[in-house]
């Protein structure tokens, strides 16, 4: 008999056609070819950033919440955000004038945002709400190659290094420690994948725009 597959693994698999699917969107489309607008890709990397601060603060909140043996393991994740992400999007950002001190969300982010914050009250569902997030990323980005990327080519870089793959690993390790119901789990992620798909699809205000 074989052992059945962890819930890691199987919320893995059952995001994979979303995520593969991301790869055909006009954003990274236009990324693959190095032809997304400017603009189109500074208010990505402006929303990402404020995305992400929020990332690292769930993060650090499951922390709080979390046994003492599990500490260490959401500090990493949270350190993991700022350090490769975080970090990332600041060197890109100088490239493309980005502002990072004056953010506002949009209304995917926000209800994205929101979504995640009500999730956080229970650990396991909150790591399976951003788990598209973080996965998804390394397999959609993972389609793409550097090579005709143009100006795009070190974001592509930067969510195919091993650094990102270690912060998806430890994401992946610790759904399997704190269980969850797999209906429920499913219904986390295809909600949290609507999310995605809307977030990936954001267009700047016409303030944005030339």
């Amino acid at each position: 008999m074989t052992d059945a597959p962890s819930l890691a693994a199987t919320l893995t698999a059952y995001g994979q056609p979303r995520y593969e699917a991301w790869a055909q969107m006009p954003f990274l489309r236009g990324i693959q070819s190095g032809t997304l607008p400017v603009e189109v890709f500074r208010y990505y990397l402006e929303q990402n950033y404020l995305y992400l601060k929020h990332y690292a603060r769930l993060y650090s909140r499951l922390a709080y919440l979390a046994p003492d043996g599990d500490v260490e393991h959401f500090i990493a994740l949270a350190s993991g955000v700022v350090t490769v992400e975080l970090d990332n999007h600041r060197r890109l950002g100088e490239g493309f004038d980005c502002n990072f001190d004056e953010i506002v969300p949009s209304p995917e982010l926000a209800g994205y945002m929101g979504f995640l914050s009500e999730m956080s009250a229970d650990m396991g569902e909150a790591l399976v709400s951003m788990l598209p997030c973080v996965a998804g990323y390394g397999v959609a980005v993972r389609m793409l190659t550097r090579e005709g990327a143009g100006p795009y080519a070190g974001w592509i870089g930067a969510y195919t290094s091993g650094e990102y793959q270690d912060v998806i690993d430890r994401h992946l390790a610790l759904i399997d420690h704190f269980a969850v119901d797999l209906d429920r789990a499913t219904q986390i992620m295809d909600r949290a994948l609507d999310f995605e798909d809307a977030f990936w699809n954001v267009q700047p205000p016409p303030s944005q725009r030339p």
